[in-house]
């Protein structure tokens, strides 16, 4: 993982599908106290005034992970980042630049 290059890493936007994805994140990166339930993360997800994106990167299995979470909050003249959240394994190679970036191009 530590090879990984930032330039494997993809953004998209989380949808309902990634909500088992989205718990292991919020699971693996934060205390229980201050985690997303999945009730919230699933009014994330249909929220207009909220995005959550997903930073996926290739796994050795052939299969893509979700190995980074950004959920941002509109306001009617900003846009706060409300929860980033980078799987441990993947900490180190540009997964939170990457998704801070995206947030300051929204």
């Amino acid at each position: 993982i530590a090879t990984l290059k930032p330039s494997a890493i993809t953004l998209r936007l989380a949808t309902t599908e990634d909500l088992d994805a989205l718990e292991r994140v919020e699971r693996r990166c934060f205390a229980a106290i201050r985690r997303s339930s999945r009730r919230s993360l699933r009014a994330s997800l249909a929220s207009t005034s909220q995005h959550v994106w997903v930073g996926c990167v290739p796994g050795t299995d052939g299969v893509v992970h979700i190995a980074g979470v950004m959920t941002l909050h509109w306001k009617p003249t900003s846009v706060r980042i409300y929860s980033l959240a980078v799987m441990p394994a993947y900490r180190g190679v540009g997964m939170g630049r990457i998704l801070v970036e995206k947030a300051l191009s929204e």
